[in-house]
């Protein structure tokens, strides 16, 4: 018997994970795997076991990569990847924000990527700090990357960056 958890994350994720046998082998191959509180194969499991609270706070549906490479490795194809996915935007849509800070991080890191067609680090970390609630970290290390030339104050335009707002602008719709 499937739990309500489990049959919304299903239905609205249009995914199957009762094939999942718990090998293992999406956890083993998981290239960030070490960062997360809960591996793959025990998001799975706590999926099908309904307990919705564990899931939605854990911080590996929002560490996931979504690389593809745990859904590869599925003996049984249930694709894990999707799944996590899903899951990050559910708990996003729902409120949990266990995981403010990673939130925070990918709203800003878009933001400067859509403004400048590339990562421009001298407006994306003032800015990441600012909205973190850490103005004044990783200040230090300014003066040094400026004096070796890995910190521009200047943004660079590449040549694409007409396709880059095309893609946003995709996406918004």
């Amino acid at each position: 018997m499937t739990s309500d958890f489990t049959q919304e994350i299903e239905e609205k994720l249009n995914l199957d994970t009762s094939p999942c046998y718990q090998c293992g082998k999406c956890s083993a191959g998981c290239p960030v795997r070490k960062f997360m509180d809960n591996p793959p194969h025990r998001i799975i499991h706590m999926v099908k076991m309904g307990l919705k609270e564990k899931v939605m706070n854990s911080s590996s549906i929002h560490i996931c990569v979504t690389c593809g490479v745990c859904s590869d490795r599925c003996p049984r194809e249930v694709k894990i990847s999707e799944l996590m996915n899903g899951l990050k935007n559910i708990a996003k849509e729902q409120g949990y924000d266990s995981e403010k800070e990673i939130i925070v991080f990918d709203k800003v890191f878009l933001e400067v990527i859509r403004e400048h067609g590339r990562l421009f680090e001298a407006e994306f970390v003032p800015f990441y700090n600012l909205t973190s609630g850490h103005p004044l970290a990783m200040l230090d290390k300014a003066p040094h990357l400026v004096w070796h030339h890995k910190l521009h104050m200047l943004p660079e335009r590449p040549k694409t960056i007409h396709d880059v707002r095309k893609i946003f602008e995709h996406f918004k719709k």
